[in-house]
């Protein structure tokens, strides 16, 4: 351990810096690794769903549904890409609050789930992953619109949408 009783002269800070660096540093020639944890894999396997997913649709009561590549790759890209049907309950990441479709701050249970409810007729563009949808607010008896960007949050990890924490389901028999 090296301790200064009085203010540090300059060779002394070199000193110190000298012992510090050959400490900190590893000697010449020896990488160190840093092993990927599972975590590590799992984050780089998600990506978003629009690029990585086909056949994206939008069914009745919160379900969205796609066939996406199981290993990221964009759509197209890669022409050995396998493809998995994948289904997610919308409901559990999205809200209805204050006449809009918001993103949920945290998730919900699939029986907690309630932005479906007050909305109908809801459409969604491929491309663009914008949810159009009439809802109607609870003291109100008049439908209005309201969107929002799916791409924002839903992502595609090994072939399973999912949003928020929410892993979707893989449909076997699509």
């Amino acid at each position: 351990m090296v301790c200064f009783a009085s203010m540090p002269t300059a060779a002394s800070m070199a000193s110190l810096m000298l012992l510090i660096s050959s400490i900190a540093q590893p000697a010449l020639g020896s990488p160190t690794f840093v092993p990927a944890t599972t975590h590590d894999l799992e984050r780089r396997r998600t990506t978003g769903f629009a690029s990585t997913c086909k056949d994206v649709s939008y069914y009745g009561y919160c379900r969205l549904e796609a066939n996406c590549t199981t290993d990221g790759s964009t759509v197209g890209a890669n022409t050995h890409a396998q493809y998995q049907h994948t289904f997610l309950d919308l409901g559990q990441c999205i809200k209805y609050e204050d006449k809009q479709l918001k993103w949920r701050y945290k998730s919900a249970s699939h029986y907690q789930s309630t932005f479906c409810a007050p909305c109908s007729q809801c459409t969604l563009d491929p491309k663009t992953t914008l949810m159009d949808c009439e809802c109607q607010y609870t003291n109100t008896k008049e439908n209005h619109q309201t969107k929002l960007k799916l791409s924002d949050r839903v992502w595609n990890r090994n072939g399973v949408l999912g949003c928020m924490d929410i892993t979707g389901d893989i449909d076997m028999h699509p």
